[in-house]
Order: C-alpha cells, then structure tokens, then sequence
C-alpha cells in the first residue's frame, strides 16, 4: 500500500501548468515525469510510476492541489526532493 502526502499550492504560489509543473518535477528529482489523464483528471507520474501524483485543477486547467501516492520502493531522496521541489514552489504539505 502507497504512503500519501498531499500538497496545495497556496495563496502566494503563483500559478503553474500541469506539464510545466511536470518538468520542475523531472529536472529537481531528475528522474523521469509523464502525464496520463483518467477519469478523474490529469496524472503525474514520477520514475516509472513509484510516485504518482492526483492532480485538483482550477477552472483555468492549473493544479492547485497534488496528492502524491509513493510506493514502498520509492527512493528516499526523490521524496525528500519532491517536497523540497513544491515548497520551492510555494506549495504547502
């Protein structure tokens, strides 16, 4: 069963796109990212799918809210960076 954290952007983190969040994501962590839609949205899926991220859109198509689910094998480090990478960002946990 994955652990969850999720992350919201708050009232000062200025406003991302959903592959320009994706790319930050790649290059802080650097590891691979892709997005997938389902049927509840759009999809953040890190290093082969160890981390996945649910993604809560605004009206305008932007995140505002990410719930990660990381896997047992998920590299400690990729989730330290991962929470370095929203708080840089100005996101909260």
């Amino acid at each position: 069963m994955p652990t969850e954290m999720r992350f919201s952007s708050g009232d000062d983190a200025p406003p991302i796109r959903v592959y320009r969040l994706c790319a930050i994501l790649s290059e802080r962590l650097d590891i691979p990212c892709r997005v997938e839609s389902d049927a509840d949205g759009d999809l953040l899926i890190l290093d082969e799918g160890s981390i996945r991220l649910s993604l809560v859109q605004d009206e305008k198509k932007r995140p505002t809210s990410a719930l990660a689910a990381i896997s047992w094998d998920a590299e400690v480090t990729h989730v330290t960076d991962l929470c370095k990478a929203f708080r840089d960002l100005g996101w909260t946990l």
